[in-house]
């Protein structure tokens, strides 16, 4: 089989990812940790604010407004990734309808018990528009959560590779640490971008 380069200049990191430009579209290292500190902050605030609603909705229901009351049961990424995290402060937000004790986690368990109890077209709406808010503030946990695991694993990764290889940050071609535009990457974005 015939070599594809005739010297070793011809193979350098640089020739490659000039003729290669794909190269150019994996992520680097050098700005993971603050994009993980950016998701942490989001994370955070994300929880104030299901806090919040989880207040609110218990003032809907000492008011009589809601029917059904909020319950809240914390949920936690397991990775290994995240065990480190404070799970006082981080954690999945999983809020939900409660009925005698029981979670309705379903809008299907939700619907029969508001014909049951009479609800006007207005009060069922209040309730579906709780339920959704219920959800959504899980859900964005939860993509929160994977992001930061994920970006955690790749630059714990990007750490794993150089020291095996005992090859210094300083000696890696700058195009191979840089961050492409995240927006341009299928598959890095999230809600929120």
């Amino acid at each position: 089989m015939p070599r594809q380069f005739d010297t070793f200049q011809d193979l350098s990191v640089h020739y490659i990812s000039d003729s290669y430009k794909s190269l150019l579209r994996v992520r680097g290292g050098e700005e993971l940790p603050q994009q993980i500190n950016r998701l942490e902050n989001e994370w955070l605030q994300l929880i104030k604010e299901a806090d919040t609603f989880m207040k609110e909705c218990k003032n809907l229901f000492q008011r009589k407004y809601l029917f059904l009351s909020l319950k809240i049961v914390y949920q936690y990424n397991k990775s290994e990734n995240m065990k480190h995290y404070d799970r006082k402060k981080f954690y999945l937000p999983y809020l939900s309808f409660c009925y005698r004790n029981k979670s309705l986690t379903q809008w299907k368990d939700v619907q029969p018990l508001l014909q049951q109890m009479q609800a006007t077209v207005e009060e069922t709406i209040l309730h579906m528009w709780v339920f959704k808010g219920c959800k959504d503030f899980y859900l964005r946990a939860r993509m929160l959560s994977s992001q930061i695991d994920n970006l955690t694993e790749y630059h714990n990764l990007n750490s794993h590779l150089l020291q095996s290889t005992s090859l210094e940050k300083s000696m890696l071609p700058k195009a191979m640490l840089m961050v492409p535009d995240e927006n341009k990457l299928p598959g890095s974005g999230y809600w929120g971008v």
